[in-house]
């Protein structure tokens, strides 16, 4: 439409044209790129770089690595809770005062393991108990899907319901009982 055509050509910015999608599924995909705007001919080169053979095509010229449809295969990135859990010593028992620590195993949508490209998305909270809870998430190691929980309860010695989420939902096993 006219809004979209106004949009696209607003995208363009020293030759070079610019789109983007969000996927919101993984798997293979392919991508047909189609413009009606003769200044989208695929004629300019991109700064710095050699020309590829080009041919003509419906829309104009294109060069060959830009010719449409181009595949794109997407990976899930998303880390799903019913599908990460936790192990460790800290979910079974803890000393009040001291660090307890347990790992959590963040999985995407295949099981794999996933790491979050920023902040950590999991939140360890005190669901019940006689006391308070103070814990830090962090990654292992990069690409791993490993998150070191440390947690200190500080209060009287009892029962204490500790609950792990990742993105507001709880993962596999949540809550424990330490």
């Amino acid at each position: 439409g006219a809004d979209g055509d106004a949009a696209a050509r607003r995208m363009r910015v020293a030759g070079v044209w610019r789109a983007s999608a969000t996927p919101a599924v993984d798997g293979r995909w392919t991508l047909v790129l189609r413009s009606d705007d003769p200044q989208a001919d695929g004629a300019d080169a991109a700064p710095g770089l050699p020309a590829p053979p080009a041919s003509a095509g419906p829309f104009g010229t294109v060069p060959a690595a830009w010719r449409s449809p181009l595949t794109a295969v997407v990976h899930p990135n998303s880390i799903l809770a019913p599908l990460s859990n936790a192990r460790g010593a800290g979910l079974a028992a803890a000393v009040i005062g001291a660090p307890a620590e347990f790992t959590v195993l963040a999985r995407d949508a295949r099981e794999m393991p996933r790491t979050a490209a920023r902040e950590s998305p999991f939140r360890v909270t005190l669901l019940a108990g006689p006391g308070a809870l103070d814990a830090s998430v962090r990654p292992d190691r990069e690409g791993t899907g490993r998150y070191l929980v440390s947690y200190t309860l500080s209060g009287r010695p009892g029962d204490y319901l500790i609950g792990v989420s990742c993105n507001g939902q709880p993962i596999r096993g949540s809550p424990w009982k330490v």
